[in-house]
């Protein structure tokens, strides 16, 4: 009887947890495919292609498991890039892929993904880490960056020029999750671009009352970066490039995971529904109870 019970909640825990898993995304990526390389893949929602490589010198493939954060709901695999070059050399490796969704102009532009440096990153050495948009693999527009080049925290900006936030490391091979808004895009005034990065410890009591708001953003955030508005759109004629360069390490890695965009911050991260978490802790229990 007790195996038939723990069976049911299971099947219903998966149930749950598949049915959340894109939330309300606009576009959404969990490198859900098999091992190997990411080039030519085009599952996810709200592309308008699929991934390729511009930029070669390193390495990019999709990992076996996805990257773990707290109780965060992911899928698939993960993107993990390694530049390869001689030390000394300035290079860069990323994937490209466009998107398939024009944003509007007035629209606030909502990104969610999480990230995690391939071993602990010496303080000042001159890499990045970063998710940037444009038409051109030159274009800086609406940049994202959990790795800020020559320090150990993190960047976000309208456009290539922002000082980055380094109050505390976030290259120190956990895993982060970070929130970025890019305020009223397409307008000559408006909102700063802001990036909120979570450890575990900021996430779990942010969603300790089943809802999230900005002021907890704001009230819990491990790093916060941010840069003043500029006139930025972002539509399908744009590509999303994640990229990492570096002229220090010949070996530099990094993962990306379960990436997200929209136009409210519940596009982008949504908490389990209560009967979700109900669920999680009935599997915790049968779990235990098993053990025992």
């Amino acid at each position: 009887m007790r195996a038939k019970i723990c069976t049911v909640l299971t099947s219903m825990l998966v149930v749950a947890l598949a049915g959340s898993a894109s939330f309300g995304s606009i576009i959404y990526e969990s490198f859900d495919y098999e091992a190997g390389s990411l080039v030519g893949q085009n599952g996810g929602q709200g592309w308008g292609g699929s991934w390729n490589m511009p930029s070669t010198n390193g390495t990019q493939e999709v990992t076996a498991e996805s990257l773990s954060f707290s109780s965060y709901q992911t899928s698939g695999g993960a993107l993990k890039l390694v530049k390869q070059a001689d030390p000394g050399t300035f290079v860069s490796v990323g994937v490209r892929r466009q998107l398939g969704f024009d944003f509007t102009a007035g629209d606030d532009v909502w990104v969610s993904f999480l990230s995690k440096s391939d071993g602990e990153l010496s303080a000042m050495a001159s890499r990045t880490a970063e998710v940037r948009h444009g038409a051109t693999l030159g274009t800086t527009k609406l940049r994202i960056r959990p790795k800020g080049s020559g320090s150990q925290g993190i960047m976000v900006a309208y456009d290539g020029s922002a000082s980055n936030s380094a109050a505390k490391s976030a290259q120190d091979g956990r895993t982060y999750l970070n929130i970025v808004r890019f305020g009223d895009i397409g307008t000559a005034d408006g909102k700063f671009a802001v990036m909120w990065t979570f450890e575990e410890a900021g996430y779990n009591a942010m969603i300790a009352d089943g809802i999230i708001t900005e002021d907890e953003l704001n009230q819990n955030y491990y790093l916060n970066a941010q840069d003043p508005h500029e006139n930025r759109t972002l539509n399908s004629l744009d590509s999303v490039y994640i990229n990492l360069s570096d002229s220090q390490d010949p070996n530099f890695g990094y993962y990306f995971d379960e990436l997200r965009y929209g136009t409210s911050l519940s596009d982008v991260l949504v908490i389990p529904e209560p009967m979700t978490m109900l669920l999680l802790g009935f599997g915790g229990l049968a779990v235990l109870r098993k053990k025992s």
